[in-house]
């Protein structure tokens, strides 16, 4: 649950970044 748990936060700053990288990966 450690990987996916990082990979959530990531998702999640990128997120907050804005519509930027929003779409660069997988929803």
């Amino acid at each position: 649950m450690n990987i996916q748990g990082s990979n959530f936060m990531v998702k999640g700053i990128a997120f907050t970044k804005g519509s930027k990288g929003v779409r660069i990966g997988p929803a």
